[in-house]
């Protein structure tokens, strides 16, 4: 059988046989936490003038052209790819640094890599064997958007008999990566099986081009559609479409698992109307046969999962396996719990969604204990205003802090800890710092955190500043307190500041909340 090849995505992820991640999450979040988009439209590309192994450059200015409108004709969303200017000379193993992964150049170039040289040499000797292709964002993130890009594509392994329908494959789901699309091993098990009737499931982010039908990748599945319309929504998209999430928990105190892969599959279609995702939001990859995470999953989003864009129907929800090897396990619904004696893994609920309906219910209790390094929810408090401190009319002076104790409390059961204490001086001007475990010279005031919910945290950090009026009875100032969640809370978490007991500001956190994937807004 014909040895299957990789495609490589991601940071110069260049990924070699039998290699995966997710398409279910999009490869780059933003600094806060948002999914990366490129922008603005049109996504401009510039192509190398040479040819690809035997196709010259009058068929890969074709390839491209059709390889571009496969992702543009997808009507739920919103792309435009246009062609800029050529690159200046054919790019080989010996100026390809010129191009590549170059920041600020206005070029996202698009490399023919005809005879392999540029890949054996990035990736050693014989990658040209297995790598067909690979991309590589140019610049770092600037906000939420992804501007610059390369892509490198692979001629050595191009016959004569296939080459166009195999390169415009490959391209097709290098420009998915492009988009902000990881892998998918939707259906994996149809892969290399012998029988190319059934390589249409295999959606075209799938990590490796089955030898059963090369071509047949550049077909987009449901799976690449919907993740397409969840980064670039066309106008109503949610209001035809609905959406699946919830949690993945394990242990006694349910704490949430991130790297799980999770399956979404119609009743009555489960191979072509299917999502495959993971939880937290977090690329894996697999190589070798061990997997790990591209990146560290982040925000309050750990252990959570979104299957969006799907028909209205019937579905059911899987975990089928992921960074820790976690054994297959389907949801069911009431019944769900951590006790296989009670909750076989095997039982199955379906869960019916609408257009434009969001079920937030579908959170699976893994049978076995499973101890998710990134399954920790991290949270975040901002205060900024004003606490007035009450019986404070005498003028302070300067070096001494009023008195009072400046608390956070959240609402919710009772499990009392008590946190670090911070240290805090009136500075010259009035301003008041609070300082994590830094003592300074005179009077010290101490800020108690106090959590009152049925679970565990731990605090990370605690920083702010502030002024006090002349008077010495209001204070004004900002303070960030951030943390972890070491288990789930039922419910969410009420974090209210007070000063000598008086309150001053609150913030309501939902921990293991939605990802910050949209979900849209329906009329």
């Amino acid at each position: 059988m014909k040895a299957s090849r990789a495609l490589a995505a991601g940071v110069v992820l260049a990924l070699v046989c039998a290699t995966s991640a997710t398409a279910g999450v999009p490869c780059f979040l933003g600094e806060s936490g948002d999914v990366a988009r490129c922008g603005p439209m049109p996504v401009t590309y510039n192509l190398d003038p040479g040819g690809l192994g035997p196709l010259g450059a009058e068929d890969m200015s074709e390839i491209v052209r059709q390889a571009t409108q496969v992702w543009a004709d997808v009507p739920t969303a919103t792309v435009v790819f246009a062609a800029g200017q050529r690159l200046d000379e054919n790019v080989d193993q010996f100026n390809y640094w010129h191009y590549l992964g170059v920041c600020g150049d206005g070029l996202s170039p698009l490399i023919l890599d005809s005879d392999g040289s540029i890949t054996d040499r990035m990736f050693g000797m014989g990658s040209s064997d297995v790598i067909l292709g690979f991309t590589t964002p140019d610049c770092t993130l600037i906000g939420s958007t992804l501007s610059e890009s390369s892509v490198v594509l692979n001629g050595a392994w191009l016959s004569a008999a296939d080459a166009r329908e195999a390169a415009l494959a490959v391209l097709v789901h290098e420009l998915g990566h492009v988009l902000n699309l990881c892998h998918s091993r939707l259906n994996e098990d149809v892969a290399e099986n012998g029988d190319p009737d059934d390589d249409i499931f295999l959606p075209t982010m799938f990590p490796f081009v089955s030898s059963d039908d090369p071509g047949g990748a550049a077909t987009l599945s449901l799976d690449d559609r919907a993740m397409l319309s969840l980064i670039y929504p066309a106008t109503g998209f949610f209001d035809a479409t609905g959406t699946i999430s919830g949690h993945v928990l394990s242990g006694q105190h349910r704490r949430p698992v991130s790297g799980t892969e999770i399956v979404v599959r119609s009743t009555t279609d489960p191979r072509g109307t299917a999502q495959w995702t993971t939880s937290g939001l977090l690329p894996v990859e697999l190589v070798e046969g061990i997997r790990f995470p591209t990146r560290t999953a982040g925000g309050p989003v750990d252990g959570a999962y979104q299957a969006s864009g799907l028909p209205p129907g019937s579905y059911t929800v899987e975990v089928s396996g992921g960074l820790h090897g976690e054994s297959p396990e389907f949801y069911s619904g009431p019944d769900e719990s951590g006790d296989p004696l009670t909750d076989p893994p095997d039982t199955a609920m379906p869960l019916d969604v609408g257009a434009c309906e969001v079920r937030t219910d579908a959170t699976i209790e893994l049978d076995q204990q499973v101890d998710s390094p990134v399954g920790d929810s991290a949270w975040e408090v901002q205060w900024r205003g004003r606490a007035s401190i009450p019986a404070q009319s005498v003028r302070l002076p300067h070096g001494v802090l009023p008195t009072g104790l400046l608390e956070l409390l959240s609402t919710g059961g009772y499990a009392f800890e008590e946190v670090p204490v911070l240290n805090g001086q009136w500075l010259p001007r009035h301003k008041l710092r609070f300082v994590h475990r830094f003592a300074h010279p005179g009077t010290v005031e101490s800020l108690l955190l106090a959590f009152f919910y049925d679970g565990t945290v731990r605090i990370k950090s605690i920083q702010g500043n502030g002024r006090v009026n002349r008077k010495g009875n209001q204070i004004r100032g900002r303070i960030i307190a951030r943390g972890q969640f070491l288990s789930r809370p039922r419910q969410p978490l009420t974090v209210s500041l007070t000063y000598s007991g008086h309150p001053a500001a609150e913030a309501v956190l939902a921990p293991g909340a939605l990802p910050p994937l949209p979900t849209g807004s329906c009329d």
